[in-house]
């Protein structure tokens, strides 16, 4: 039963992600809940942009640190799983991917503070649970041939924006070190903003045989976070030029993802 509701969410929502009025909510959903985000004392409606700048700042990644490096030994074995053994860990790998997106609402969204006590980012609280739910329902429906047949090397060009994000170095001085160790260090299991890229990344080696609906979802709510990242960069380039850096592989891969979503395919051949 469970199964047969998921074919229906899914074949509904492959019809729905091709309307205009889809992204319309989204939009609406972003314009409704922006301005409320939440705090449990001292909440003043002219207090949001300080509100956001609290939360960003005192968020509880700060509080699992201590788990930086295990979460991310795990989401590495878990990627080279699914790049060893392909379909056969598909419901693993997605799984994770979504069980990620949930944390990562969380984590990245919920604050402790002494003038605001508890303080929550009502929009990304809202939406990153959408991706994740996306890629639960690909864990149901399977509609992703993760045997890696692209239809030619460009499906692999978003593969050097993914490790550039996974591995995320905090400033150009960092990059031009070209030190890896952040790869197992930076804590990007519990950022949003830098897990897109990787899966995404995953799902264009796939396509054209890839879950249309969990591609749209996961991008649209990519570009969405994207273009607020850029306006904190055009807000002060001069001193957040790397963080508009760090978030151009979630802009580019999101754009793609949006596209190639709503794509019509002919689709030739099962799985393998």
């Amino acid at each position: 039963m469970a199964e047969n509701l998921s074919s229906r969410i899914q074949e509904k929502m492959e019809v729905v992600i091709l309307k205009w009025w889809y992204y319309l909510i989204f939009v609406a959903l972003v314009v409704v809940t922006l301005p409320l985000n939440i705090t449990s004392k001292n909440w003043s409606l002219g207090d949001q942009m300080i509100i956001v700048k609290e939360i960003l700042r005192n968020s509880l990644l700060r509080e699992v640190r201590f788990a930086n490096l295990p979460i991310q030994l795990i989401t590495i074995l878990i990627i080279l799983l699914l790049i060893v053994l392909r379909n056969r860990v598909a419901r693993l790998f997605c799984i994770y991917a979504g069980i990620t997106f949930f944390f990562q609402a969380v984590l990245q969204n919920v604050a402790l503070t002494d003038k605001y006590g508890l303080m929550i980012g009502t929009v990304n609280v809202i939406m990153f649970p959408l991706v994740g739910l996306a890629w639960f329902l690909e864990a149901r429906t399977g509609k992703t041939d993760f045997s890696f047949r692209p239809k030619s090397l460009l499906s692999f060009w978003a593969v050097p924006l993914a490790l550039f994000a996974f591995w995320a170095p905090n400033s150009l001085a960092h990059f031009l070190k070209f030190d890896l160790k952040w790869l197992v260090t930076s804590g990007t299991t519990f950022g949003f903003c830098l897990m897109v890229p990787v899966y995404l990344a995953i799902l264009f080696i796939s396509y054209p045989r890839v879950n249309r609906v969990t591609m749209n979802i996961t991008a649209v709510v990519g570009l969405i976070i994207a273009f607020g990242n850029f306006m904190i960069f055009l807000g002060n380039p001069a001193s957040r030029y790397w963080h508009g850096i760090i978030h151009i592989p979630l802009l580019l891969t999101s754009i793609t993802g949006i596209i190639l979503s709503i794509k019509k395919q002919k689709i030739v051949g099962d799985k393998g």
